[in-house]
């Protein structure tokens, strides 16, 4: 039986796990070793896959492709890391990662695909997760920024009047600044901060934690937070028609104490609110699909 490897890489961890027609592996997480030199990068990926190939081998699988969950800048076609000046990857600018873990794995150049790791979750999510059976969604991903993207009938949406050019909204024009500002972990956490409350190094996990035995200004926080989501995501999820929007990445754990106000404003258009419970495996189970038109 074929089967692929997903790798989904991030700046501190790489998350990988096979896929097979039963499904999704357990997942194994490696260090993304990302400020290191281009050397040690290309080793690192071509030794999480070479172990995963090991893995889907001993279990009488045959590999059909290994395909990667990548943050931009990033030239996805070719497989070339455009990032540069973001304190990862920095080293692999301009490389051939195609190329090099062709060789580094012993594989063909056409078994990897790259993806964006936000369009991958909205794949996933619109085909197997929480956005599945609904004709167009609008997916959401709040980490370190914010990631988005809309789903028509199974395909991404990038262009045209009722989405944002390529489907981004992190770089609308909010308050001071830009949405990805202030609706993601990072505007999140500055809130933290800036509220002064709290310690220097709080996290928005320690604050989730304290918001939800009731600690006031926690709590507070994050309705404040739910109230920048009120103001931006359902004007856009209207526009787009879309009929559910589904919220990921590492904040999303902590939805159910800042979705409130924005499922309500979701509703009085219509619009169902679901949280991701793994937006990692989400994107990896979509990656059979950057395989589907090759032969």
């Amino acid at each position: 039986m074929k089967a692929f490897i997903a790798l989904d890489v991030g700046g501190t961890q790489i998350k990988s796990a096979i896929l097979t027609g039963g499904g999704l592996s357990p997942i194994h997480r490696d260090a993304a070793l990302a400020q290191e030199d281009a050397g040690t990068i290309l080793n690192n990926l071509a030794g999480i896959i070479r172990a995963r190939q090991a893995e889907l081998t001993g279990q009488g699988h045959s590999l059909a492709g290994a395909g990667l969950a990548f943050p931009g800048p990033f030239d996805y076609q070719r497989g070339i890391c455009r990032m540069r000046g973001m304190g990862k990857y920095d080293s692999i600018y301009g490389l051939d990662l195609r190329a090099g873990l062709s060789q580094a794995c012993g594989l063909p150049g056409e078994r990897f695909a790259f993806e964006n790791d936000a369009d991958l979750f909205c794949l996933g999510e619109a085909a197997f997760g929480q956005g599945k059976g609904f004709e167009r969604s609008m997916m959401i991903c709040i980490g370190t920024g914010l990631g988005s993207g809309f789903v028509e009938q199974g395909r991404l949406v990038k262009s045209g009047p009722r989405v944002p050019e390529n489907g981004w909204i992190y770089s609308l024009p909010y308050r001071n600044g830009i949405v990805d500002q202030y609706l993601s972990a990072t505007g999140l956490t500055n809130m933290l901060r800036e509220s002064g409350c709290f310690a220097p190094d709080i996290t928005v996990k320690d604050a989730a934690e304290l918001a939800r035995q009731g600690n006031a200004p926690a709590k507070r926080i994050f309705e404040a937070f739910g109230q920048r989501l009120e103001e931006v995501i359902p004007p856009i999820a209207q526009r787009f028609g879309a009929e559910c929007l589904v919220v990921g990445g590492q904040a999303a754990k902590s939805g159910g104490l800042f979705c409130g106000r924005l499922e309500q404003a979701l509703g009085r258009w219509g619009i169902q609110l679901r949280i991701s419970p793994d937006s990692s495996a989400s994107a990896m189970r979509a990656v059979p699909l950057l395989f589907s038109n090759k032969s």
